[in-house]
Protein backbone atom coordinates (compact mmCIF):
# COMPACT_ATOMS: atom_id res chain seq x y z
CA UNK A 1 0.00 0.00 0.00
CA UNK A 2 2.88 2.14 0.78
CA UNK A 3 4.58 1.52 -2.48
CA UNK A 4 1.46 2.65 -4.41
CA UNK A 5 1.17 6.20 -2.34
CA UNK A 6 4.77 6.68 -3.58
CA UNK A 7 3.75 6.18 -6.77
CA UNK A 8 1.04 8.90 -6.60
CA UNK A 9 3.15 11.26 -5.26
CA UNK A 10 5.31 10.88 -7.96
CA UNK A 11 2.95 11.62 -10.27
CA UNK A 12 1.28 14.65 -8.42
CA UNK A 13 -2.44 13.43 -7.68
CA UNK A 14 -4.00 14.80 -4.96
CA UNK A 15 -6.01 12.22 -3.29
CA UNK A 16 -8.77 13.49 -0.31
CA UNK A 17 -10.46 11.40 1.52
CA UNK A 18 -13.58 11.41 3.83
CA UNK A 19 -14.30 8.68 6.56
CA UNK A 20 -17.63 8.01 7.38
CA UNK A 21 -16.37 5.56 10.10
CA UNK A 22 -13.82 6.06 12.16
CA UNK A 23 -10.06 7.46 11.49
CA UNK A 24 -7.55 4.72 9.82
CA UNK A 25 -4.11 5.55 9.75
CA UNK A 26 -3.36 4.73 5.83
CA UNK A 27 -6.46 7.01 4.68
CA UNK A 28 -4.63 9.86 6.56
CA UNK A 29 -1.41 9.21 5.38
CA UNK A 30 -2.18 9.13 1.81
CA UNK A 31 -4.84 12.55 1.87
CA UNK A 32 -0.85 13.97 3.98
CA UNK A 33 1.25 12.27 1.84
CA UNK A 34 -0.96 13.68 -1.88
CA UNK A 35 -1.46 17.41 -0.02
CA UNK A 36 -5.17 16.44 -0.11
CA UNK A 37 -7.17 16.74 2.84
CA UNK A 38 -8.28 14.19 5.87
CA UNK A 39 -12.00 14.47 7.60
CA UNK A 40 -13.91 11.91 9.72
CA UNK A 41 -17.82 13.25 9.11
CA UNK A 42 -19.88 13.72 12.09
CA UNK A 43 -22.92 14.00 10.99
CA UNK A 44 -24.79 14.99 7.85
CA UNK A 45 -24.08 18.92 8.23
CA UNK A 46 -20.76 18.40 8.22
CA UNK A 47 -20.71 16.30 5.20
CA UNK A 48 -22.34 18.86 3.36
CA UNK A 49 -19.20 21.32 4.35
CA UNK A 50 -17.06 19.24 2.93
CA UNK A 51 -18.12 18.31 0.10
CA UNK A 52 -18.61 22.08 -0.71
CA UNK A 53 -15.04 22.37 0.13
CA UNK A 54 -13.75 19.69 -2.06
CA UNK A 55 -16.12 21.56 -5.11
CA UNK A 56 -13.62 24.62 -4.72
CA UNK A 57 -10.63 23.65 -7.07
CA UNK A 58 -7.34 23.77 -5.57
CA UNK A 59 -4.31 25.45 -6.81
CA UNK A 60 -2.99 24.65 -10.50
CA UNK A 61 0.32 25.10 -9.03
CA UNK A 62 2.08 25.14 -6.11
CA UNK A 63 5.79 26.28 -4.99
CA UNK A 64 8.65 24.34 -7.04
CA UNK A 65 5.68 21.57 -8.45
CA UNK A 66 7.33 23.25 -11.94
CA UNK A 67 3.54 23.52 -13.37
CA UNK A 68 3.32 26.73 -15.62
CA UNK A 69 0.39 28.63 -14.53
CA UNK A 70 -2.26 29.28 -17.17
CA UNK A 71 -3.06 33.06 -17.83
CA UNK A 72 -5.43 35.10 -20.02
CA UNK A 73 -4.52 38.24 -21.14
CA UNK A 74 -7.97 40.23 -21.46
CA UNK A 75 -8.77 43.99 -22.32
CA UNK A 76 -10.78 46.37 -20.78
CA UNK A 77 -12.33 48.85 -23.20
CA UNK A 78 -14.65 51.99 -21.95
CA UNK A 79 -17.50 52.41 -24.49
CA UNK A 80 -16.72 55.74 -26.58
CA UNK A 81 -18.92 57.57 -28.79
CA UNK A 82 -17.67 59.88 -31.59
CA UNK A 83 -19.16 62.79 -33.62
CA UNK A 84 -18.50 60.72 -37.42
CA UNK A 85 -19.26 57.53 -37.86
CA UNK A 86 -17.05 54.70 -38.37
CA UNK A 87 -16.62 50.89 -39.70
CA UNK A 88 -16.71 48.39 -36.79
CA UNK A 89 -14.21 45.43 -37.07
CA UNK A 90 -16.79 42.91 -36.12
CA UNK A 91 -19.59 43.46 -38.64
CA UNK A 92 -18.33 46.33 -41.43
CA UNK A 93 -20.73 48.62 -40.14
CA UNK A 94 -20.93 51.82 -40.12
CA UNK A 95 -21.67 53.03 -36.00
CA UNK A 96 -20.78 56.06 -34.11
CA UNK A 97 -20.11 53.99 -30.79
CA UNK A 98 -18.55 51.02 -29.95
CA UNK A 99 -15.45 49.48 -28.10
CA UNK A 100 -11.86 50.30 -29.13
CA UNK A 101 -9.62 47.37 -28.68
CA UNK A 102 -6.64 48.79 -26.21
CA UNK A 103 -3.69 46.45 -27.96
CA UNK A 104 -4.73 47.62 -31.80
CA UNK A 105 -7.14 49.94 -31.64
CA UNK A 106 -10.11 47.92 -33.68
CA UNK A 107 -13.35 49.32 -33.18
CA UNK A 108 -16.07 46.45 -31.83
CA UNK A 109 -19.82 46.71 -31.47
CA UNK A 110 -20.07 45.08 -27.92
CA UNK A 111 -18.71 43.13 -25.21
CA UNK A 112 -17.94 40.21 -24.56
CA UNK A 113 -16.00 39.17 -27.24
CA UNK A 114 -12.53 38.57 -29.39
CA UNK A 115 -10.89 41.18 -31.54
CA UNK A 116 -11.09 39.93 -34.99
CA UNK A 117 -7.95 41.90 -36.06
CA UNK A 118 -5.47 40.73 -32.73
CA UNK A 119 -7.62 38.16 -30.96
CA UNK A 120 -7.26 39.80 -27.43
CA UNK A 121 -10.16 39.12 -25.41
CA UNK A 122 -12.52 42.05 -24.68
CA UNK A 123 -14.28 41.88 -21.79
CA UNK A 124 -16.41 44.80 -19.49
CA UNK A 125 -15.43 45.20 -15.83
CA UNK A 126 -18.92 43.82 -14.97
CA UNK A 127 -18.78 40.59 -17.16
CA UNK A 128 -15.40 39.95 -15.06
CA UNK A 129 -16.93 40.78 -11.67
CA UNK A 130 -20.05 38.39 -12.52
CA UNK A 131 -17.41 35.28 -13.91
CA UNK A 132 -15.32 35.87 -11.19
CA UNK A 133 -17.33 35.78 -7.89
CA UNK A 134 -18.89 32.24 -9.19
CA UNK A 135 -15.15 30.74 -8.47
CA UNK A 136 -15.14 31.48 -4.76
CA UNK A 137 -17.85 29.72 -3.05
CA UNK A 138 -20.65 30.84 -0.44
CA UNK A 139 -19.44 29.38 2.95
CA UNK A 140 -21.74 26.95 4.48
CA UNK A 141 -24.61 28.95 6.12
CA UNK A 142 -24.90 27.66 10.04
CA UNK A 143 -27.61 25.47 11.73
CA UNK A 144 -29.27 28.60 13.66
CA UNK A 145 -31.96 27.78 16.96
CA UNK A 146 -35.49 26.67 16.25
CA UNK A 147 -37.85 28.86 15.74
CA UNK A 148 -39.74 29.87 18.85
CA UNK A 149 -43.92 29.21 19.13
CA UNK A 150 -46.30 32.40 18.50
CA UNK A 151 -47.18 32.15 21.58
CA UNK A 152 -43.90 32.32 23.26
CA UNK A 153 -42.36 34.93 20.50
CA UNK A 154 -45.70 36.51 19.81
CA UNK A 155 -44.96 36.54 16.27
CA UNK A 156 -43.33 33.88 13.91
CA UNK A 157 -39.65 35.05 12.32
CA UNK A 158 -39.38 35.53 8.58
CA UNK A 159 -37.20 34.25 5.77
CA UNK A 160 -34.39 36.62 5.10
CA UNK A 161 -34.73 36.27 1.43
CA UNK A 162 -38.46 35.41 0.48
CA UNK A 163 -39.91 36.63 3.49
CA UNK A 164 -42.01 33.45 4.68
CA UNK A 165 -42.72 32.81 8.27
CA UNK A 166 -40.17 30.23 9.58
CA UNK A 167 -42.07 27.48 10.80
CA UNK A 168 -41.29 25.82 14.13
CA UNK A 169 -39.49 22.85 13.86
CA UNK A 170 -38.12 23.63 10.49
CA UNK A 171 -34.59 23.91 9.76
CA UNK A 172 -32.98 27.40 9.66
CA UNK A 173 -30.26 28.32 8.31
CA UNK A 174 -28.17 31.78 9.65
CA UNK A 175 -25.49 33.47 7.71
CA UNK A 176 -22.13 34.24 9.59
CA UNK A 177 -21.37 37.15 8.01
CA UNK A 178 -24.46 39.39 8.76
CA UNK A 179 -26.59 36.50 10.58
CA UNK A 180 -29.10 36.84 8.83
CA UNK A 181 -31.93 33.39 9.18
CA UNK A 182 -33.54 31.78 5.72
CA UNK A 183 -35.61 28.79 4.98
CA UNK A 184 -34.25 25.66 4.10
CA UNK A 185 -35.20 25.92 0.25
CA UNK A 186 -33.45 29.61 0.11
CA UNK A 187 -30.07 28.26 1.61
CA UNK A 188 -29.89 25.51 -1.21
CA UNK A 189 -30.85 28.10 -3.80
CA UNK A 190 -28.19 30.79 -2.36
CA UNK A 191 -25.48 27.69 -2.65
CA UNK A 192 -26.23 25.58 -5.70
CA UNK A 193 -27.54 28.93 -7.82
CA UNK A 194 -27.28 32.52 -6.50
CA UNK A 195 -23.41 32.15 -4.62
CA UNK A 196 -23.84 35.06 -2.25
CA UNK A 197 -26.24 36.37 0.63
CA UNK A 198 -28.80 38.71 -0.32
CA UNK A 199 -28.64 40.50 2.92
CA UNK A 200 -24.89 41.48 3.09
CA UNK A 201 -24.09 40.57 -0.77
CA UNK A 202 -21.28 37.74 0.93
CA UNK A 203 -19.43 35.46 -0.80
CA UNK A 204 -16.48 33.26 -0.73
CA UNK A 205 -14.40 36.39 -2.07
CA UNK A 206 -15.28 38.25 1.41
CA UNK A 207 -13.52 35.80 3.76
CA UNK A 208 -17.24 35.40 5.77
CA UNK A 209 -16.79 33.03 8.53
CA UNK A 210 -17.97 29.63 8.17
Amino acid sequence: VKASIRRVEERNIRCSVLALQAETYICRLLAKRTHGSFAVICDYDHLQQELRYQLAAPPIATVGSGVAKCLIQMGLPSRATSKLASLCACHGTLTRTGYACPQCGAKHCGLPTCCVVCGLVLVSSQHLARSTRHLFLLPPFSRAAAVLEPEESGALAGCGACFSALEPGHSVWQCARCRAEYCEACNTYMHDVLNNCPTCDGTGMTGSAS
